[in-house]
């Protein structure tokens, strides 16, 4: 695990509900790989086109804990503009 003070890594969650797909564990763990090991001074955007998954069931949830969500309803984009951040 990455401490606090050595991650560079930017990440943005954007949670969307959709179908579940089979390979979705698989691919969030390679995400996690690369955005923690493999690449970690780089900038990412995570769209998940699901529900904001349950702590026990979430493979990116150390990540989440750190980074910010986007958000892209009118309301979460105006409090944005005036400096507002939410979690």
């Amino acid at each position: 695990m990455i401490t606090q003070e050595k991650r560079s890594t930017v990440v943005r969650y954007w949670f969307e509900k959709a179908e579940e797909s089979m390979a979705s564990a698989r691919r969030e763990f390679e995400a996690k790989i690369r955005m923690e090991r493999e690449d970690p001074e780089r900038r990412y955007l995570v769209y998940a086109p699901s529900e904001e998954p349950d702590y026990e069931s979430d493979w990116l949830l150390d990540i989440r804990l750190y980074s910010r969500s986007f958000r892209a309803d009118r309301a979460s984009i105006i409090l944005d503009q005036l400096g507002h951040v939410h979690p």
